[in-house]
């Protein structure tokens, strides 16, 4: 019995593991369909919205291509899936290439169901300091640090731009 239970445990892995793979597939060719739409827009406010839509996908893929790749299915490394999403944002803002970003979330693991829409808050907070608290500053800091305390889970996100009403 404990051995069809665990051949059974491993070929639930296997499977979700594989849709893990196809859902990050399918979002992978959704971004590269917005990417040649981009491409062909002429209008450079709807080529900037299209931006925003490809990068959100691209963190949602990152969630699920974490989870392909990770021996544990049902948790992503939020150390390592912040830094794959750092990657790809700092690549796609242009205005990002002297922002530094500090990372420490070691130890710290997301579900699926937490780590999707926790890193698309992530996506919009680092977006809006790219766009407007490094809009006159060249260079900076953005500092995420994530922990576990004994009543809850924490993630703290600070830059170092110009702040609110500031020009």
């Amino acid at each position: 019995t404990n051995s069809e239970l665990e051949k059974s445990l491993e070929q639930q892995r296997l499977l979700f593991k594989e849709l893990n793979h196809r859902v990050k597939n399918n979002l992978s060719i959704l971004t590269g369909l917005i990417y040649l739409q981009e491409v062909d827009e002429g209008n450079d406010e709807f080529r900037k919205t299209l931006g925003t839509l490809r990068n959100r996908i691209k963190s949602m893929a990152l969630a699920h291509e974490s989870l392909y790749n990770s021996e544990q299915v049902e948790k992503i490394d939020f150390q390592n899936y912040l830094n794959a999403l750092f990657l790809e944002l700092k690549n796609a803002l242009s205005d990002s290439n002297k922002i530094k970003v500090e990372i420490d979330c070691q130890g710290f693991e997301l579900g699926l169901k937490q780590a999707v829409p926790v890193a698309m808050i992530i996506n919009e907070l680092f977006t809006n300091s790219i766009k407007h608290g490094y809009k006159s500053v060249p260079e900076g800091i953005i500092t995420i640090k994530a922990y576990h305390n004994e009543f809850s889970s924490i993630i703290e996100y600070t830059d170092d731009g110009i702040g609110f009403g500031k020009k």
